[in-house]
């Protein structure tokens, strides 16, 4: 008998436990500024290097700024970044898979030609070469991560939309005279 994914999902102990964590780091990232205890930015001197208490859970730092407070304001950037740079990535990326699985021909062989020369540089290097072009900044580390995800974006959409354009009904619509723009 075939499970669902669902009932397999949750016999994975370990799946479950990821994502409720996920979900806690999320959610008390999302709620930062209702759940961490102090100013973000607050210096406070006198308190600069202390241990972990119940006024400050993971410490401060050397300016005396609440760690818990600055990880949850962090997580807050880290978010907004990584969602924006994946959304870049996915769009951009699905678009340039569909695209060339459907006109075929050279619009395809260009597209893998392309594909696999962004794939073959080291992810780090091509990462700082986007931000030495652009200067450092939240938008060139968007851009950068985005370069990075849209060619596994774009090969997995052609791969994927090869063998949709391949199936009978296609080709028998294709046969037929349909249009491209039809189908």
């Amino acid at each position: 008998m075939r499970s669902s994914a669902r009932e397999r999902f949750q016999q994975n102990r370990a799946a479950v436990a990821g994502t409720v964590v996920l979900i806690l780091v999320t959610g008390a990232a999302a709620f930062a500024p209702w759940l961490a205890p102090h100013d973000p930015l607050a210096i406070d001197l006198a308190n600069n290097f202390q241990g972990a208490s119940w006024a400050h859970p993971l410490g401060t730092d050397h300016l005396g700024r609440d760690t818990v407070t600055r990880l949850l304001y962090g997580g807050r950037v880290s978010l907004l970044l990584s969602l924006t740079s994946v959304a870049i990535a996915l769009v951009i990326g699905v678009a340039a898979g569909l695209l060339a699985a459907w006109h075929r021909g050279w619009v395809d062989a260009a597209f893998v030609r392309v594909v696999d020369v962004a794939l073959s540089f080291p992810d780090m290097l091509l990462a700082i070469a986007v931000v030495a072009m652009l200067g450092p900044g939240h938008i060139s580390t968007i851009v950068a991560v985005s370069v990075l995800a849209v060619p596994t974006f774009a090969r997995i959409t052609r791969a994927s939309a090869l063998s949709a354009v391949s199936r009978d009904f296609v080709l028998a619509s294709r046969a037929a005279g349909a249009s491209t723009s039809w189908m």
